[in-house]
């Protein structure tokens, strides 16, 4: 799901613990209600979902069901959420974010840390999904996979019913 461990050069200097009024913004805790799976711009499948996220004040973001916890960098008005941990760093883009909701996406290949497609990753054609042929997509040893338009590569991933994606959209209220 989003927030997986990604790599990226790091190039801010502000973070969570930011004492502007707007970085507050951020701070409190939110619960999900969907997640919205788009293929090549097309919206192909909407998740329910009840998960809740906490942003601390002092730097930190966590599910409540789980123990991991990221510091997070957050700039207003970058559009932009860097979340550090264990694995990496993973940025992720804010599409809104106002007192009751946050929106943020993020696509394929943000999520598993390749803004690049390496060519030498691209297998066989594997499946058609919406008109686009779909490749194997080997990322050391992460199997995914990637399709090609107007003479360039995108990785994407399949959900279980074999709908293909290669964004994802995720919606919070806030609830505290």
């Amino acid at each position: 799901m989003i927030f997986m461990a990604c790599g990226m050069v790091m190039s801010m200097t502000s973070c969570g613990k930011e004492d502007t009024e707007d970085a507050a913004d951020i701070v409190g805790t939110w619960q999900m209600y969907k997640v919205d799976f788009s293929f090549d711009g097309e919206l192909v499948y909407t998740e329910r979902e009840k998960e809740v996220l906490v942003f601390t004040d002092d730097g930190l973001m966590f599910f409540e069901d789980d123990d991991d916890e990221s510091e997070y960098f957050y700039t207003p008005g970058s559009n932009e959420l860097i979340l550090m941990d264990s694995y990496g760093q993973e940025t992720i883009r804010i599409e809104r974010l106002t007192s009751t909701e946050l929106v943020i996406s993020e696509t394929v290949g943000d999520i598993f840390g390749q803004n690049y497609i390496d060519y030498s990753c691209i297998g066989e054609s594997v499946d058609r999904f919406n008109g686009k042929r779909i490749y194997e997509y080997n990322l050391e040893g992460e199997y995914l996979h990637c399709y090609k338009k107007d003479g360039k590569y995108y990785i994407c991933d399949e959900l279980e019913d074999g709908t293909y994606y290669d964004r994802q959209t995720v919606y919070y209220k806030r609830i505290k």
